[in-house]
């Protein structure tokens, strides 16, 4: 089945460097008038004329994803420049590593507001124009960390925002030739080395794997944009040193026993520990964090 995304516009947020850079390069090669977009318009200029200087179709719009009347204007600006708007990476994001005591509440805002409201305003402004145009795909990008990551709280805890996001919307467009999904790339990107420096100087598990470029993760993003991925609506494509993954949803684990209406703590202490116990998920997106419910129980009954 064909990847090409001739005839089609694609916007791309957080477009100027790193992965964001990679998936214009890569729409654009595939066909696609691409839309890069950054707050940074030095960078997105950069990107769209060497693009151009190639005789790729591009154009450099400056957004701050996180102020909604930018968006608006981001997405008038791209239906001006051709007239559609076929598909969205919603990649713009930025990153801060801290323990939880520590965070800076105002950077914590700031993540919530650029990597999950962000997402938001930008979905909420590209849908209408797909419903008019019968069709479209939304690619968002999560990561890793909603999995859990020492260090990185508020940042997985947005990233998990905009899983449950992706997931809720692909619902609301159930039904049309519209689709949402999400991809979770580890690639070695300068994020990725503020987070192994940060924890090296921590004597905190680090990345050890190569990780694959940000060109190699770009082929996701084409393929979940193209007709070639119509059957995935919901769904969150994970990129990795381990290669190609789909991610679980989050969901019941089956371990449950029946109770009455409103039990008391001892029911509650019977089913978790009678019933549920040998079902509990490992904690953390590294390999060898592991925390467990159970974890220090004796302990902490002394």
């Amino acid at each position: 089945m064909s990847h090409s995304l001739d005839n089609r516009t694609i916007l791309v947020t957080g477009g100027g460097r790193g992965l964001g850079r990679a998936y214009a390069q890569l729409v654009a090669e595939c066909g696609a008038h691409v839309v890069v977009s950054d707050i940074d318009a030095e960078t997105a200029s950069s990107v769209a004329e060497e693009l151009c200087s190639t005789g790729l179709r591009a154009d450099a719009v400056v957004c701050d994803v996180s102020a909604p009347e930018d968006v608006e204007r981001l997405v008038h600006r791209t239906l001006e420049l051709s007239g559609r708007l076929d598909g969205v990476v919603n990649n713009a994001g930025i990153q801060a590593i801290d323990d939880i005591a520590d965070v800076d509440l105002a950077t914590a805002r700031q993540l919530i507001d650029v990597n999950l409201l962000g997402t938001v305003n930008v979905t909420h402004h590209a849908i209408p124009v797909m419903r008019s145009l019968g069709a479209g795909s939304i690619v968002n990008v999560t990561s890793g960390a909603q999995c859990g990551m020492r260090a990185m709280s508020v940042y997985g805890a947005t990233k998990g925002g905009i899983a449950s996001f992706t997931y809720s919307v692909a619902l609301d467009c159930a039904g049309t030739a519209i689709r949402v999904n999400a991809i979770s790339p580890l690639a070695d990107t300068q994020m990725a080395v503020m987070s192994d420096d940060y924890r090296r100087q921590r004597d905190l598990p680090a990345g050890t794997r190569r990780r694959p470029s940000p060109e190699q993760c770009a082929a996701a993003v084409v393929y979940l944009l193209s007709d070639a991925s119509r059957a995935l609506n919901g769904q969150v494509i994970r990129i990795d040193s381990d290669g190609i993954s789909l991610m679980s949803h989050p969901a019941r684990i089956d371990a449950s026993i029946v109770h009455a209406v409103a039990p008391d703590p001892d029911d509650v202490a019977a089913a978790i520990e009678g019933h549920m116990l040998s079902h509990l998920v490992p904690v953390g997106n590294h390999a060898g964090v592991v925390a467990q419910l159970g974890a220090g129980q004796d302990g902490a009954r002394k």
